[in-house]
Order: C-alpha cells, then structure tokens, then sequence
C-alpha cells in the first residue's frame, strides 16, 4: 500500500456516524480478511485522516496480512515489536522526546483484541489537520478497531468451519469409496462362496445318499441277519450319514435364498402321509435317544398345493431338534389337524426350551440359543432360519412357543383355501396356489 497523505480541506472534523454505519456494512458483507482491511481503510480516511495507516491481521490458522505503506514494509518485524510494547492508544506528542515510536512516525497503535483473542494491530500517523487526535476520533477510533476484531474473529472462526467441512467432506468421500470398494470385494467373495457351497453339496449329497440308502438296506435285513453288535455300528452309520444329507441340503438351500434361486415347487400333496414319512426318516435316531415320537393326525387332511421336498426338511428339522435337545425326556407329540381353514402341524418336546430373551432371534440365520450350544456344540443354526423361509413360502404361519427348562413347541399353519387347487389336477402337475 502507498503512503496516502492527506491535505487539510476543512477544520471541522468529520462526523463518525456515518463512516461507522458505512463499516458496519460493508464488514458485515466482507468474505474474506482482504476485504476486512479493505473496509476498514476506507473507514480510517474518512474518520480521522491520518498522514499514513496500516493493518497488520495475524489471525492463528492464517498466513499474516500485512497492509504497510512501501517505506514500513521492510521493517515489519520491528513495527510488531513496538506494537507489543505500546498501550492501546499510543500518542507519540506524550511519548519521551527520543521514543522509538517517534522515529516511525507512529501516533497510535490499536490492539485488535475480542473475548481475549488476539488478531493484529492498526496502526496510524499523525492526523493530517492537527498535532493530536481529538478525544472523540480517539473514541472512534476504538470503535474500529472492535468492530474489525469482531469481524476477523467471526471470518476465522467461519473459515475454520469450512475447512473443517471440506477435509471431513473429503474423508467421507475416501471413506465411502473404500467401503464401496471393500463391499464389491465381499460381494465377489460370497459369490465365490456361494458357487463353492452349492458345487460342494452337489458333488457331496448324491454319493451321500447312496451310503444311506445301502446302509438301510443292511439294517433291514436286505443282506442277510446282522448281530446286535453290527445293527449298533450301523444304526450310528445311517444317523451320521442322515444328518450329512440334511445338513448339505440346508447348505444348498441357504446358497439358493442367497443367489435368489431359492424356489417352491408346489404340487398337489398328502400333508398327514407327508408327515408320517417325516418321522419314519428320523425314527432310528429317536430310538437311539431312547424318545419315542407320539403322532396323531385328527380329522380328514384335505390335499394341498406343497413342495414335498422342502416341507419334509421343516418337519424333519422339528422333530431332530426336539430329539437332540430333549436329555431326559421320553416322548415327542407331533400332532397335525384342521382348525379355522388352516392344517395345523406342531411338534412338542419336553426339553431345554429357549431363554426369555433369546426367543426374538430363533429363527434368524446361524442364531443359536446359548443353552442350546452347550447342549449340542455342532449346530449349524440354519434349520430354523431355512423353516421360516419354506413355510412363509407356502403362504402359512409359524407356531413357536417355550419356556425355559420346560420344553418347546414348534409347528406351522397352512392356508387350505390359498394351497387348494382350482380344479382337479394329477397329482404330478406343478401347479401354483391361488392369490388371496
């Protein structure tokens, strides 16, 4: 900035209200600390014309903006100084005769100061039109100087923000791609999963089930007498191998609701033979448990509109959880009966039950109850999850009532109307239900 000098016009000095409402306004427009300074010169000349100014800003965060005449811009460090040292109104006509203010030519110094922050100086020369400023540019002068530190410190503080706005902007924006990126990993891992686990179970159930099937033949007598001793290892064999084809069919279940290829092949099917069958799979592991498994059908089971395969997992599911989580006890009652338009199957056991708080979770993917994981550690926790999956998808309802260490009654309703076929049908016909 160039020296200004400021010739005298007039003897009356300017009257301050108007500069100051001229400051107010344009500070309150001001986007940046250039045009803080800019104001607040315009303000100075009109106030108190000084022979020369200057602003020094030093807000914390900010590069220095210093606005010197040309001769004071290589004595900046030393201006500073003084300013340190000087009150907030300096006059040099009261100085000592050899202060080092008087070689500047400084006549005040203004501390810009708000709520104890510090933010630079003004600094001015002698007025133009007198040796001293009057008491009331004085005055004005402080008024300034408040009004520019308000201005400086709210500039700071809203600078600060939008800094912060844009380093956080620019964090979440890192942060949302890595995220992104690290989901189309995992997507591509569980796909690479899913194809595992489904090529896996493939490849596994057929010769699985082949070992069953031979083992069941053995047991029967298909081969010939067995001794008690062979019928024990063998019945340990057919329950292993039977658990391991159940257990790969959930597998490939779960894979198929994953990849959206979970269906429900609805055919026109006996419920109560369905059910009979159900327990005649897993009668060899009930006896082993030394359980028997008490089932009685109720009234006439109108055929329905159902995936055999899949309704047989969900019965089959029931009963092996009441069997492996019923120490003790001596009976299950599966029951299966006609109520309000619905076919009603429950299966009830005398066992461990589910903890109060626990019961919301039953039927979540891979949940397990932790009385039930002390009881049987090699659960997979998919049974339940896969049984409200297959009876939602014949349009029923789940049945599910416990309380701990009194036992659980699991089961589920079918619509008869909705899982009834329009017309008669062969029973080999894949036929969807009708909509509500």
């Amino acid at each position: 900035m160039k020296m200004e000098q400021n010739h005298p016009k007039s003897s009356m000095t300017p009257t301050p209200a108007g500069p100051l409402v001229a400051l107010g306004s344009a500070l309150a427009c001001a986007t940046d600390f250039t045009e803080v300074v800019a104001a607040v010169r315009i303000a100075l000349r009109a106030v108190t014309r000084p022979t020369w100014y200057g602003v020094m800003v030093m807000v914390d965060g900010a590069s220095p903006l210093i606005d010197l005449p040309d001769e004071y811009t290589t004595s900046v460090n030393a201006l500073l100084l003084l300013c340190k040292e000087a009150t907030v109104r300096t006059m040099t006509a009261i100085l000592p005769k050899h202060h080092t203010l008087r070689r500047y030519n400084i006549a005040v110094v203004l501390r810009l100061v708000w709520q104890g922050n510090h933010c630079g100086y003004i600094v001015l020369g002698p007025p133009a039109e007198r040796a001293m400023y009057t008491t009331a540019q004085r005055a004005t002068l402080a008024m300034i100087a408040q009004q520019c530190a308000v201005t400086l410190m709210a500039q700071q503080c809203h600078n600060t923000t939008q800094q912060f706005q844009q380093q956080l902007t620019q964090a979440v924006d890192h942060a949302t791609r890595q995220l992104r990126a690290s989901n189309r990993r995992l997507r591509e891992l569980d796909a690479a999963k899913d194809e595992f686990v489904s090529m896996a179970s493939h490849q596994l159930r057929t010769p699985l089930t082949s070992v069953k099937g031979y083992i069941s033949m053995v047991l029967e007598g298909d081969a010939g007498e067995i001794n008690a001793t062979q019928r024990t290892f063998l019945t340990e064999a057919f329950t292993s191998s039977e658990r391991m084809v159940q257990l790969i069919g959930n597998f490939l279940n779960v894979s198929r609701i994953r990849t959206g290829n979970f269906t429900i092949d609805f055919r026109l099917g006996d419920v109560a033979a369905l059910v009979a069958q159900s327990i005649e799979s897993i009668q060899l592991i009930a006896e082993r448990h030394h359980l028997r498994v008490d089932y009685r059908p109720r009234g006439v089971i109108p055929p329905l509109l159902i995936d055999e395969n899949k309704l047989r997992q969900v019965i089959v599911n029931y009963i092996d959880n009441a069997i492996y989580y019923s120490p003790g006890a001596d009976v299950i009652t599966v029951r299966l009966y006609r109520k309000d338009g619905w076919v009603v199957c429950t299966v009830q056991d005398h066992g461990i039950g589910v903890p109060q708080g626990e019961q919301r979770k039953i039927f979540t993917k891979f949940f397990r109850a932790h009385n039930a994981q002390l009881q049987r550690p090699d659960g997979t926790g998919i049974g339940l999850f896969l049984a409200k999956k297959i009876v939602l998808g014949h349009h029923g309802e789940l049945i599910f009532h416990s309380r701990e260490g009194q036992g659980s009654t699991f089961g589920f309703r079918l619509p008869i109307d909705r899982l009834t076929p329009h017309q008669n049908i062969s029973p080999n016909e894949n036929h969807s239900p009708r909509g509500k």
